[in-house]
């Protein structure tokens, strides 16, 4: 995956709010995306994990693993 960052106000760390995103497929298939948003939920709330409604979410644990970020990402035009 490749992550490219225009000059945007950040969402958090170095990934930004409207940043473009591509997810490469094991068969080379290559899909855009754009960050919508970012949360922060419980390492224990799956059904947040699940049901945001958007087409991709990345994850990944916070320091100590209690939390976890979440980008919630758009199929890009």
């Amino acid at each position: 995956m490749a992550i490219h960052q225009p000059m945007e106000p950040p969402v958090r760390g170095c990934v930004r709010r409207h940043d473009a995103l591509t997810f490469t497929d094991l068969d080379g298939n290559v899909f855009p995306y754009t960050v919508a948003t970012h949360e922060v939920i419980d390492a224990a709330d799956r059904s947040a994990m699940v049901g945001a409604g958007f087409p991709l979410t990345l994850f990944t644990s916070t320091v100590g693993g209690e939390m976890r970020d979440a980008l919630r990402c758009d199929r890009a035009a």
